[in-house]
């Protein structure tokens, strides 16, 4: 908070501008007293205790001895609470602060295109998406590998941020090999028990295979390397679009996807090498696992309620739902946008606490920046649909409340991602599992097979409580100046 929330200020103007303050020299004092206020003026007039002053005392070499020897004063402590007294509260104005949370658009809207990139990979591997259990494998590989990398990206960016480059690159390298193996592992039992085939076994463990080693260059910060590694896949997709096989096999549209696929490992594996692999090993603590763990359910929960609706929509029997092909693809974009809306906040929430000059204003000024940035993320993401819809022949008006559920989702996860961001985990992750938890009864009732039009205004209602429960708690947790320090 700013200085004029100490309340010794008692120079401060009504209008919060400082006035005169007296010459320390020409208070009427005993001489010695008076040297000493000048000599200490800086120190006193900047002190918010006594204690403060003191210290300083000692600090200079006085005694309790010496002070009663020289001003009269039984010990340090009550010519520190004199000079406290004498000289006028008068603290300087706080350096300017480097700007943290500085945003970088280019990087982000990069890393926004990065995440929504893959979903013109898929369309080469189209062939091989036509049966349930191929729907199966995939969406079980996406979930699973997508909760690992919440939490691997949590650990990387912890170590990081302590200072621990080496340890983050061990964690990464490593999370990488054994989530990796969690993930082929499950895709092999979806798809024996679903009889989906090799095909589809290969592009459920690619795909989670993938999303691990993405992860990892994107902890890394290598995003030119990753949107190097996708060429291959986009390029495959691309031609695939156009409908002429005689420009690319369906076999090399495949090999397009396998190259993505070794590309992002290999490049994953490059950028956590280690420089000494004895000193650079770094031990997992049940603490960093336990705290890691809200992170990687709240993974499984926005996959969960991102990739459901597509569940919904191939269900055996169920009527098409307009739109859920493509709907979450603006979404997918606009998480770089979420992104440098998140440092947005961040930056203006750290001006807010310098500039603030009471608690309550703070937390009511606090609201007003929070429903802004709110507001330009739901804004960006909207257009992001407008334009998907208007690709699409015969989308409006049908596709539009898909549309709008999804948008609402959007609004939510990035309200859940920026409590995360300042600690607060519980109220996100419970309030993304029960609104999971609700389709999903809806899915296993029947309700998504029999009812359609239903659904989405099942997903579109779950989407907009969740955006008004989180923005609730956001509004009335982050009004604390505790959280932004």
């Amino acid at each position: 908070m700013s200085a004029g929330t100490v309340p010794e200020l008692e120079h401060i103007g009504v209008l919060g501008l400082p006035q005169a303050l007296p010459d320390v020299r020409t208070l009427d004092i005993p001489p010695r007293l008076r040297e000493l206020a000048h000599r200490f003026e800086s120190l006193c007039a900047n002190a918010v205790d006594p204690l403060e002053v003191a210290a300083g005392l000692e600090a200079d070499g006085l005694s309790d001895q010496a002070v009663k020897a020289r001003y009269g004063c039984p010990d340090v402590f009550s010519l520190a609470e004199e000079l406290f007294r004498l000289v006028p509260r008068a603290p300087a104005e706080p350096a300017p602060q480097p700007e943290v949370w500085a945003a970088n658009p280019k990087l982000h809207l990069l890393r926004g295109v990065l995440f929504a990139l893959p979903g013109l990979g898929y369309t080469a591997a189209t062939p091989l998406l036509v049966r349930p259990a191929a729907l199966a494998v995939l969406v079980g590989s996406l979930v699973l590998s997508w909760t690992l990398s919440q939490g691997l990206s949590y650990l990387g960016y912890v170590r990081l941020g302590q200072g621990r480059a080496a340890a983050s690159y061990s964690v990464l390298r490593h999370g990488l090999f054994a989530c990796g193996a969690l993930v082929a592992l499950l895709s092999t039992g979806l798809a024996v028990a679903s009889d989906a085939g090799w095909a589809v076994l290969a592009l459920g463990i690619g795909q989670g295979v993938y999303l691990l080693a993405a992860t990892v260059l994107l902890v890394r910060g290598a995003e030119l390397l990753l949107l190097l590694a996708l060429t291959p896949a986009v390029l495959a997709g691309g031609l695939h679009l156009l409908g002429d096989h005689r420009l690319l096999p369906h076999w090399a549209e495949l090999l397009g996807l396998i190259g993505s696929v070794l590309l992002t490992t290999g490049f994953a594996l490059w950028r956590t090498r280690p420089a000494n692999p004895v000193r650079d090993k770094a031990k997992l603590g049940w603490t960093e696992l336990r705290n890691a763990l809200p992170h990687a359910l709240f993974g499984l929960c926005a996959a969960g309620l991102l990739a459901l609706p597509v569940v919904w929509a191939v269900l055996p029997g169920a009527p098409e739902i307009p739109g859920a092909a493509l709907a979450a693809l603006p979404i997918s974009l606009s998480m770089g946008i979420a992104e440098w809306c998140l440092f947005g906040y961040r930056r203006r929430m750290g001006r807010l606490l310098r500039e603030s000059t009471s608690l309550p204003g703070f937390a009511r000024r606090s609201r007003f920046v929070l429903t802004g940035v709110l507001t330009r993320y739901l804004l960006a993401a909207a257009a992001l649909c407008a334009v998907v819809l208007l690709a699409v022949p015969g989308a409006i008006p049908a596709a539009v409340p898909t549309y709008t559920a999804y948008l609402a989702l959007g609004g939510a996860l990035f309200l859940a991602l920026l409590v995360q961001a300042l600690g607060l985990n519980t109220i996100a992750l419970l309030a993304c599992g029960a609104a999971l938890a609700a389709e999903v009864a809806f899915t296993l009732t029947g309700g998504a097979g029999h009812w359609p039009l239903g659904t989405v205004w099942v997903q579109l209602s779950v989407a907009l409580a969740l955006l008004l429960v989180l923005y609730c708690h956001a509004a009335g947790s982050l009004g604390s100046a505790v959280r932004h320090r």
